[in-house]
């Protein structure tokens, strides 16, 4: 049978008497009990910080819809618990927007022009008059005018509501936004300056839906931001790669944007707590969102896809994304070890990413939701292999 030490807890908790021998034996103990915990904590502490990257120890509180359709069967949450039900009165708000805005008859393109980056990052831009229209105020503007900051920290905290689509408040959402789905506020001065960067090919009803919900999303956070959509032409393999790393690159010919939100077109935010502002260190937003069976998106401790917000000087020092990964998925992971490698000090990524990046740009058109751009990831045709030849042989 066994019996509960009373007599040493007593002691221990003070509650009996003891002679000053066995109080100076236990002062020590308690002494020494606290110098192996506080030194246990140390160890975790830096073993912790050794092995997971700074933006999984920032997580926020995101919750994600995922809209696209094929993956209907692995998704927690919609935008809406009556999603289909709606979907008559979305298709008709949705066919209003695609028939007054995102039709190519309104909208004047910009000149074309072809650009190479080379491994120094120069840019040789062939077209003059799309450098002097790139120059004008539109791009650069100064709006201080004795305006306040912001406030940093959103009144109204909480989940997204699903609103009634109207086309009267399309419309008066509209007229906030300049061409270009560039918006700031006109009350106070922004503190954070966002590009959002959204990779784009083949997927016209989440790109309609994606704008529709974003820019009030954004705008009740007070930002300054302009939403880039890169569209890959031809039928090659899609290489979502490429794609933002023309995004980024287009981005700083603009504002001089602060940070940048890497976001896939089938995202949507659905709380008020997942912020879009710039982060000190790189901060994957995305939560839990996929579920299938006991496999969920958050194991994936080096992910780093779906929404991602980093300062435009990370995207620089981890030279952008990698040129290499034709077709879906791979990119991400490959980005988690770059920011490692980056973190550590031991080494970079310089051969493959923003240093050997080769586009052309078809056109700019600057359409009432969005930036809109459309690119040849691989002008000079070369074999996928031998690109690979080129990089690691």
């Amino acid at each position: 049978m066994y019996f509960v030490p009373v007599r040493k807890l007593s002691k221990v908790l003070l509650v009996r008497r003891v002679s000053p021998v066995q109080e100076s034996h236990r002062t020590n103990f308690q002494r020494w009990l606290f110098l192996i915990t506080a030194v246990l904590i140390c160890l975790y502490i830096a073993f912790y910080h050794n092995t997971q990257v700074v933006f999984i120890r920032r997580r926020v509180p995101a919750n994600y819809s995922n809209i696209d359709n094929r993956n209907k069967g692995h998704v927690v949450k919609k935008d809406s618990p009556k999603f289909d039900e709606e979907n008559t009165e979305v298709d008709d708000i949705l066919k209003y927007v695609d028939d007054n805005l995102i039709k190519e008859g309104n909208i004047t393109p910009i000149a074309t022009v072809t650009m190479t980056i080379v491994k120094n990052t120069k840019i040789e831009v062939e077209n003059e008059s799309y450098k002097n229209k790139r120059k004008g105020p539109m791009l650069h503007n100064v709006r201080d005018n004795g305006l306040p900051i912001c406030e940093s920290i959103i009144k109204q905290n909480g989940k997204e509501k699903q609103r009634n689509v109207k086309k009267r408040r399309t419309k008066d959402m509209l007229s906030e936004i300049q061409m270009g789905g560039y918006y700031y506020p006109k009350d106070c001065r922004s503190r954070h300056k966002v590009a959002i960067l959204v990779p784009y090919r083949n997927r016209k009803r989440n790109l309609e839906i994606f704008m529709y919900h974003m820019h009030p999303f954004l705008i009740k956070q007070k930002l300054e931001y302009r939403i880039f959509v890169i569209e890959q032409d031809g039928n090659e393999r899609f290489n979502r790669g490429r794609l933002l790393n023309i995004g980024f690159t287009e981005m700083l010919r603009y504002n001089d944007f602060r940070c940048v939100v890497l976001h896939d077109v089938d995202f949507l935010p659905l709380s008020d707590n997942i912020l879009y502002t710039c982060p000190i260190f790189p901060r994957h937003m995305l939560g839990l969102v996929v579920e299938k069976a006991d496999l969920t998106y958050n194991q994936y401790h080096v992910l780093f896809g779906g929404v991602t917000a980093l300062s435009v000087q990370h995207y620089k020092q981890i030279n952008g994304f990698s040129n290499l990964y034709w077709g879906w998925g791979g990119e991400d992971n490959d980005m988690y070890w770059r920011y490692q490698l980056l973190k550590f000090a031991v080494t970079r990524y310089q051969r493959d990413g923003l240093s050997n990046l080769v586009y052309k740009v078809i056109w700019i058109k600057h359409r009432p939701l969005y930036t809109h751009i459309l690119a040849d990831v691989n002008p000079l045709r070369e074999n996928i292999t031998n690109l690979y030849r080129k990089m690691f042989l």
